[in-house]
């Protein structure tokens, strides 16, 4: 069972900077094809100051980490036991090529299931630019199997 003195815990903050090959990259991957997302001139043309992020981007900076998954080995979670339940993404300014963006990942609950053969970790990462302006937000759900 997952200690909940994690729930409220915030981890250290994780800080990426945003390059132009990863944003073209990334619409590749998820198959964009909006020029917008490589074609700095037709960004300004659209009215964003340099090329935006495709919006699922934040979470590859997640990922962006030397240990994806330390702070569930940290929380005893083992990590051949997760699964990916799911995530939603709140937009509140665009991720722009250039910006420095620090993610700050919180426990926001933790829940057990089906008498305890599976718990639910609840997180939320917070996504700020190098302004200290909130970009965005990001609500995670990880299912344990116990």
């Amino acid at each position: 069972m997952i200690d909940k003195k994690w729930i409220g815990h915030a981890f250290p903050p994780l800080t990426a900077k945003v390059e132009s090959g990863q944003l073209a990259f990334f619409a590749k991957a998820v198959s964009e094809n909006n020029p917008v997302y490589k074609d700095e001139n037709d960004a300004i043309v659209q009215g964003y100051e340099r090329i935006p992020a495709p919006l699922t981007f934040g979470f590859s900076l997640n990922l962006n980490t030397p240990e994806t998954f330390g702070y569930l080995k940290d929380m005893g979670v083992p990590i051949g036991r997760i699964l990916h339940g799911e995530q939603k993404f709140k937009y509140y300014k665009p991720i722009l090529e250039g910006d420095e963006i620090t993610l700050q990942r919180s426990i926001m609950d933790i829940a057990t299931k089906k008498e305890g053969k599976m718990e639910l970790i609840f997180e939320e990462v917070t996504m700020n630019n190098q302004n200290k302006e909130l970009v965005g937000k990001m609500n995670i759900i990880i299912v344990v199997r116990n």
